[in-house]
């Protein structure tokens, strides 16, 4: 019997008590927890976690720009779920700028980058919770598109993985295969670079995403994923 990853109630120790919060929230979205029009209500969510208003309204807005809520001035802040057409959207930009980047700073990186993200990779294999894993998984990846070489593109790149974590972590629910899977294709991207085939890597990363947004669809019809 396959075991199933899990949304642990563990969370890493976040930079803020406002990124605390904003992990709560997307992890009970990704668990049913929390619905798509689902009110959330500042007072009830600073009271139950033992936090002050200040950063769940900072939270709140953090995922309004991730379009996991709404902020209304009316009704509030209400969930508003996860839909496949964002996923292909956020996807089919990827896919349009990642090789970009890629090939433009495929010379850059350098055997400490590629050291640094082998140790990421490995701290994901060992990984049970799974937004903690999408964060991981997208360090991994900006590091090898070269965030360490800050443009505008790698901004926007950086903020397009940020808006897919919710989708990641419903891609790889139930699918402990698929996240071997991953390991396996990070390690020979990894291989891939320093092997300096640019080709060969970029063809790899083309797959990689390809892959992860068919079992997104997937994910997301079979478990009729509205969160």
């Amino acid at each position: 019997m396959v075991k199933e990853p899990r949304f642990s109630s563990r969370l890493e120790k976040p930079l803020t008590t406002a990124q605390y919060v904003a992990d709560y929230l997307r992890k009970r979205m990704l668990s049913g927890e929390i619905r798509a029009g689902d009110r959330l209500k500042q007072n009830h969510l600073a009271e139950m976690l033992g936090v002050s208003s200040t950063p769940v309204r900072e939270a709140l807005r953090d995922l309004a720009a991730e379009g996991l809520v709404r902020l209304d001035a009316r009704s509030g802040c209400v969930a508003r779920g996860l839909t496949f057409q964002d996923a292909e959207d956020i996807y089919t930009a990827r896919l349009a700028l990642e090789p970009i980047l890629l090939k433009r700073n495929f010379a850059r990186i350098t055997p400490e980058i590629l050291e640094e993200c082998e140790t990421i990779n490995e701290k994901m294999r060992a990984e049970t919770d799974l937004v903690v894993w999408a964060r991981l998984n997208n360090e991994f990846h900006m590091k090898l598109l070269g965030i360490d070489y800050p443009s505008r593109m790698t901004e926007i790149v950086q903020q397009l993985f940020e808006y897919a974590e919710p989708f990641v972590a419903i891609s790889l629910y139930a699918h402990e295969e698929q996240l071997k899977r991953s390991y396996d294709e990070h390690r020979l991207l990894l291989e891939k670079h320093r092997q300096n085939d640019l080709e060969a890597a970029t063809e790899l990363l083309y797959r990689h995403q390809r892959m992860t947004l068919s079992l997104i669809e997937k994910k997301m019809k079979d478990r009729s994923v509205a969160l």
